[in-house]
């Protein structure tokens, strides 16, 4: 947890930019960090239903309190989903992929020992967080 002002592009203007085609169901963000599993690459990833990545809280930020991120920040850009937990907000983001079908990206698939069906479900009743923080937007 920590207390800072993060200034970024709401991602909801991003995306009206750059056009949403009909039957978009989730924005798949991709980060430059990895591991590996079963000697394979695995890059970060996580995904935002499409109503979420359209909400206005949602950034992409490029400055922590008034100075850019630090590489430990997640340099050049971040991720910020405001009231979610602190792994969705990618790091070191490569790559934002609209997608029509649910991703299948790794973390929420493979990585946690729970059947499929039953993290999607856990997952969907677990991702919004009561509010213990607040965004302020300052000089738009």
């Amino acid at each position: 947890m920590s207390e800072g002002v993060w200034k970024g592009v709401p991602l909801k203007t991003l995306l009206e930019l750059t056009g949403i085609k009909t039957g978009v169901a989730e924005v798949l963000f991709s980060g430059r960090d990895s591991g590996i599993k079963n000697r394979q690459y695995i890059p970060y990833e996580r995904s935002l239903p499409i109503a979420k990545a359209l909400h206005p809280e949602v950034m992409i930020a490029y400055e922590y309190n008034g100075k850019p991120l630090s590489h430990k920040q997640g340099f050049p850009f971040r991720l910020i989903v405001p009231r979610w937990y602190g792994m969705a907000s990618v790091k070191w983001l490569n790559e934002i992929i609209l997608v029509k079908d649910n991703s299948p990206c790794f973390l929420k698939l493979v990585s946690f020992p729970l059947p499929s069906v039953l993290l999607l479900f856990f997952s969907s009743l677990l991702l919004e967080l009561p509010l213990f923080s607040f965004l302020v937007w300052y000089g738009q």
